[in-house]
C-alpha cells in the first residue's frame, strides 16, 4: 500500500478523527459536536504534573462500546498529539503539521 501512496485504513481513520477534533475544539463544527468536547481544566480543579491546557477530558468508559464514541476515542487521539500540532492556527496548518510529525 505504501508503494501506491496509500495509507492504511486505521492510520487514515486516526487522521480524520484528529482533524474532526481540531475543528470541534475551535468551534468549526455544529454545536452538537462541540458540546461533547470538554477540556481537563473544565472538569477538574486540581492541576497535576501531567496537566496541559490543551488536553481533553476523557470519561471513564463503563462499557466496551463507549470506547468507539467520539467523546472517548476523539479525546484519546487528541491527547496523544504533540503540543505544537494542537496549537495550529488553521485547519490547513494543522493537517500539514499532523502529516509532518505524526505520519
Amino acid at each position: 500500500m505504501t508503494d501506491l501512496g496509500m495509507t492504511h485504513f486505521l492510520t487514515r481513520n486516526k487522521y480524520y478523527l484528529a482533524v474532526l477534533m481540531f475543528k470541534a475544539v475551535h468551534g468549526l463544527v455544529p454545536q452538537s459536536i462541540s458540546n461533547n468536547v470538554l477540556f481537563n481544566y473544565e472538569v477538574s480543579q486540581r492541576e497535576l504534573r501531567s496537566f496541559d491546557n490543551m488536553n481533553l477530558y476523557k470519561m471513564k468508559p463503563n462499557c466496551e462500546s463507549f470506547k468507539h464514541s467520539l467523546q472517548y476515542s476523539g479525546a484519546c487521539v487528541w491527547n496523544q498529539l504533540p503540543l505544537n500540532v494542537k496549537e495550529a492556527e488553521t485547519v490547513n496548518v494543522f493537517k500539514k503539521l499532523y502529516k509532518d510529525t505524526c505520519l
